[in-house]
């Protein structure tokens, strides 16, 4: 059961609300761009394709859906364990 209170009486803090929404859609990002990588990954050694994942994500990057910023860091960070 939860608290004896109506919406209406549950203190909300705007601001940190909004700062744990931003941090919840980044983390949700983070999950998504690893599950396709490691799917990729996956196909990629079974059928022995050696995929370079560094240039999966630069070309995410470059794609008119997918753009972001985080995915310079994934980039770098796949280019980076491949050395």
């Amino acid at each position: 059961k939860g608290p004896d209170m109506t919406s209406a009486e549950i203190p909300v803090h705007k601001a940190q609300l909004l700062d744990d929404l931003k941090a919840a859609l980044y983390a949700s990002k983070v999950c998504s761009y690893a599950q396709g990588l490691g799917i990729i990954k996956g196909c990629s050694d079974d059928m022995s394709w050696n995929v370079n994942l560094s240039e999966c994500a630069r070309l995410w990057k470059g794609g008119c859906i997918i753009r972001a910023a985080l995915l310079q860091k994934i980039q770098d960070a796949l280019a980076r364990d491949n050395k």
